[in-house]
């Protein structure tokens, strides 16, 4: 490329930089979300958490900075006072990339209107703190977006860090982020006296402490999802059974023409029949816990549960913990299996429709193999 070619896409940069200038955070939020839902792999990836706590430790860089040039404590200086205009664009890149991991995450680990309104939080913070610029909020909700992001990040990091979920377990990751944002509270709020320190500490901090709250609150109402547990393939079944390292998957080929059908879905019913469902379900290494095959039936508009059968799994396989659980004595109707943490928030779901099976004659059994 000649020195006249290269001068021209420089100044064709230049220009697009200028000319995009009132969009740069959105430009920069893309840029964040698109970098994780490329890279992101498994919710224990070494990689991918080490890059999440060095966005998280960024983060607070930049606060802590801005807090210190907001009470004229420093002044940047050379390089760092020619990049600092972009400060703002920097932190919106690390929140972006933040909450869009857990956006992807979160959403691997749960359904139903419950998990479904914790990512709409997360969501409504990605849009409000990126399409717009929000100088006016102040130090104070920025901090609180940031309580959010350590308090979100701390909720599956501990659990994969100890190999299992449970109250105790969440207690402890939200203890860690209220230190590690008290931290930086304290921070933000030093050097001067002891009662400055105190208004500042106040001053800068009661929107985290809101968003710590709002985080526990939202964990014992059961709305956040499981982390880092997740359902991949669940299946209803005629009969299942364990061949060596793989399981045989017994389901009927209604007829010749019936070339996709690779499970009983709709179920066609005879009496004597079970009705099996196969479960590959996501764990990080290490990791032990029970879950719960919860079977209900829909009656009227409600759904009742009428068997809930525990199966342990154990983490670190790439295509998930294999198991099965199977229910005798059921009926033509609606059903649905939840896979269920045991404190009832759900992993996963099945719904099939019980058909009662017409036929007297032999059935075409063919089997998929898991």
């Amino acid at each position: 490329m000649s020195d006249e070619e290269t001068r021209g896409v420089k100044a064709l940069l230049l220009r697009f930089w200028s000319v995009s200038r009132p969009h740069h955070n959105v430009l920069f939020f893309s840029a964040g979300f698109l970098f994780d839902a490329a890279t992101l792999d498994r919710i224990d990836a070494w990689l991918d958490l080490g890059l999440q706590a060095a966005y998280l430790f960024g983060a607070a860089l930049l606060l802590w900075l801005e807090g210190r040039i907001e009470r004229g404590d420093w002044t940047p200086k050379g390089l760092l006072a020619r990049a600092w205009p972009y400060e703002r664009e920097g932190l919106h890149f690390l929140f972006g990339g933040l909450l869009s991991a857990y956006v992807i995450f979160y959403s691997r680990s749960g359904v139903g209107a419950r998990g479904a309104l914790f990512l709409f939080i997360i969501a409504g913070l990605l849009l409000t703190n990126e399409l717009k610029e929000k100088k006016e909020w102040g130090l104070a909700v920025r901090g609180a977006v940031y309580a959010f992001c350590l308090a979100s990040f701390s909720t599956y990091f501990v659990p994969v860090m100890v190999g299992g979920i449970g109250d105790g377990i969440f207690l402890g990751a939200l203890t860690l982020s209220a230190a590690v944002f008290g931290a930086l509270i304290a921070l933000l709020a030093w050097p001067g006296p002891k009662e400055t320190r105190h208004w500042r500490a106040l001053d800068t901090g009661w929107g985290g402490a809101l968003a710590l709250l709002l985080i526990g609150a939202l964990y014992f109402l059961r709305w956040i999802p499981p982390v880092p547990l997740a359902l991949q393939y669940a299946g209803v079944y005629h009969g299942v059974e364990r061949q060596g390292q793989a399981f045989a998957l017994k389901y009927e080929r209604r007829s010749r023409w019936d070339f996709f059908r690779k499970r009983d879905e709709p179920y066609f019913y005879r009496p004597g029949d079970r009705l099996y469902c196969f479960v590959r379900i996501f764990a990080p290494a290490r990791f032990k816990h029970a879950i719960l095959l919860d079977y209900q039936e829909r009656v009227g508009d409600r759904w009742i549960s009428r068997d809930k059968i525990e199966l342990p799994i154990r983490g670190g396989r790439d295509e998930g913990y294999r198991g099965f659980a199977y229910k005798a004595r059921f009926a033509p109707g609606d059903w649905r299996i939840d896979v269920q943490t045991q404190d009832g928030r759900v992993v996963g779901r099945k719904e099939v429709r019980v058909v009662a099976d017409d036929k007297t004659g032999p059935r075409d059994w063919r089997l998929d193999r898991m």
